[in-house]
Formats: C-alpha cells, structure tokens, sequence
C-alpha cells in the first residue's frame, strides 16, 4: 500500500483506513510484530518529498535508537500533525500535481492567426490550413 494509491493523497484517509486495519487485527489476535515498521514504510511513499523527509528520519531515529520506540498512534498524530501543517503552508500539492497530469486538453487555438492564410483557429502546419493545399509561394 502507498499514499500515493489515496486520492489526493489524503492522509487523514490513509490514518483511518490504518487505524481501521490495525482495531480489527487487534480484535482477532493478527496483529503483525512490524505493524509500526509497515506505517512508517507507508508514510513515506508519499508524492510530498517534505513528508516523507519526516517519516525518513524517524525511522533513521528509530534504527540510531535516538528514538526508543514509537507507537502505532504516535506515527498517527505525526503523519496527521505534519499533513495539516504541510496543508496550511500549502506545501502539499498534490492536487495540482494531479490536476495538471490529468488535465491535457487541447490549447485554445480560437485566437491563433495562422500566418499563411490569416485566418483564425489553427497554425501554418496544420492539415485544416486551405494554403497546405495550395503550393507555397
């Protein structure tokens, strides 16, 4: 699983679905040993280099043993806590990563004077262009 695989890329959407996966693993005793490790792994397969620079060194401090543990909420308020923050210094533009992506529509071409015929709505190279089909000059 990556963030990248939430619309948005919405971190409040990937803590709860998380949280949801961690209270039914609970609930039926299967809650893997590395659970933590896998959150932190998934945090940082984000599309915002800022977040997953956080998640980075949290694991480095984890593995330096500069952080002695952190528990499975704890990577929580984290990931939610710099979501917010990244949001209000509007850092986190996903969307607009997306947006653009997936918006490649035709340029408006309605006041393009083409300029061997003059007239309006395509370029000289254009097979629409009626001088393509006359010789040039």
């Amino acid at each position: 699983m990556k963030i990248t695989d939430f619309t948005g890329e919405d971190i409040d959407k990937v803590v709860s679905y998380l949280h949801l996966a961690c209270q039914q693993l609970i609930v039926v005793d299967q809650l893997p040993l590395d659970f933590n490790t896998t959150c932190l792994k998934i945090f940082q397969t984000s599309s915002v280099p800022e977040l997953n620079k956080v998640f980075d060194t949290i694991k480095l401090s984890l593995r330096l043993g500069i952080i002695k543990s952190m528990g499975t909420e704890e990577i929580f308020i984290q990931a939610e806590t710099r979501y917010k923050e990244l949001l209000e210094l509007q850092k986190w533009n996903v969307r607009k990563l997306q947006q653009s992506a997936f918006s490649l529509t035709k340029p408006n071409k309605s006041n393009i004077t083409c300029f061997k015929c003059q007239q309006l709505g395509h370029y000289a190279n254009d097979p629409a262009c009626p001088a393509c089909n006359s010789p040039s000059d």
